[in-house]
């Protein structure tokens, strides 16, 4: 015959099991920040190890000559860490709003090339234009000559004229 355990010894025995379950639990894992490989385009590199260009197909860039450094296009900002202290508001000040958050660390952002050199040296970790490559899945970069229908995204503060 089993004994009926009183209230109080029920919960601390519900509360050791607990305690047991949960220091046999993983902690969560903090944030890394010492990844910085950026995946755009089917392309996996980190922009400081390795030069974005010699990544990119030659006729899916813009060259910076060309574009001229005060046309606003779409850029790319990485950050040394994770987003806070003011980033987004630095950014802003260098005249570039932000557009959409990239793992890791990275933002596009819709300014001039001229804007990325006002950013502080310390607020990026490394900017650099939002290739066209970036944009498009390799396996799309190569289609036959046939018209296909395709959706067309324009960010808002683009002079679309």
């Amino acid at each position: 015959m089993a004994k009926k355990l009183s209230p109080l010894a029920a919960s601390s025995l519900l509360l050791a099991a607990l305690l047991l379950a949960l220091s046999a639990a993983p902690l969560a894992a903090a944030p890394r920040t010492d990844d910085f490989t950026l995946d755009l385009g089917g392309q996996r590199f980190d922009p400081r190890a390795v030069d974005p260009a010699t990544v990119l197909p030659a006729e899916w860039r813009i060259d910076a000559a060309a574009r001229g450094a005060e046309a606003a296009d779409l850029q790319l900002v990485q950050l040394p860490g994770p987003v806070g202290g003011g980033n987004l508001e630095a950014l802003r000040r260098a005249g570039l709003e932000p557009v959409q958050y990239l793992h890791p660390f990275t933002y596009v952002v819709w300014g001039t090339s001229a804007a990325l050199g006002r950013l502080p040296a310390a607020g990026a970790r490394w900017s650099g234009p939002f290739e066209p490559a970036y944009k498009v899945q390799p396996r799309w970069r190569s289609l036959a000559e046939t018209r296909i229908e395709v959706d067309v995204l324009v960010y808002r503060g683009a002079a679309v004229d």
